[in-house]
C-alpha cells in the first residue's frame, strides 16, 4: 500500500490554473518508467505548477525557469532557515556570498582531473 501524501488546501496566492495534483514520490504517472512518466507530465502539467501534496510546493520543469531560479538568490533563496527550523546543510542551504568559501573548497576537490579520489582522501 502506498502511503498517502498529506495534502493541504490550495493557498490563496496560487492561481487555480497553476495547480496540478502531483505526488513526486508515488504518482502513478511515473510508473513503471520514470522517464516516460516525466515526459507525460510535461504534456499534461504547466511548466511551473503548485501541488498541494506534502504540505504544498512548487514544481519547476522548464529549463529556462530552473536556470533563472537557481541564479536569483534574492527571490529564490536556498536558506531554508528563513522559512523553517530545518537543520542547515552546508553549502547547499547557503546563499551568496556565504556559499563561496565552501564552493571554492569543493570545486578544488571535484575538479582535479589528474587526481584520483583515493589521492584526494589521503
Amino acid at each position: 500500500m502506498v502511503p498517502e501524501a498529506l495534502s493541504i488546501a490550495l493557498p490563496d496566492h496560487v492561481p487555480p490554473a497553476l495547480h496540478y495534483d502531483f505526488d513526486i514520490s508515488h504518482d502513478p504517472i511515473l510508473q513503471p518508467d520514470l522517464y516516460r512518466g516525466l515526459i507525460a507530465l510535461g504534456e499534461r502539467a504547466p511548466p511551473v505548477f503548485y501541488t498541494t501534496r506534502y504540505g504544498g510546493h512548487w514544481v519547476v520543469r522548464s529549463h529556462d525557469a530552473i536556470f533563472d531560479i537557481t541564479h536569483d538568490h534574492e527571490r529564490f533563496s536556498s536558506d531554508l532557515t528563513k522559512v523553517s527550523d530545518n537543520r542547515m546543510m552546508l553549502p547547499i542551504f547557503l546563499d551568496p556570498p556565504e556559499h563561496r568559501d565552501y564552493r571554492k573548497v569543493l570545486l578544488g576537490v571535484f575538479s582535479l582531473a589528474d587526481t584520483t579520489v583515493a589521492e584526494v582522501m589521503t
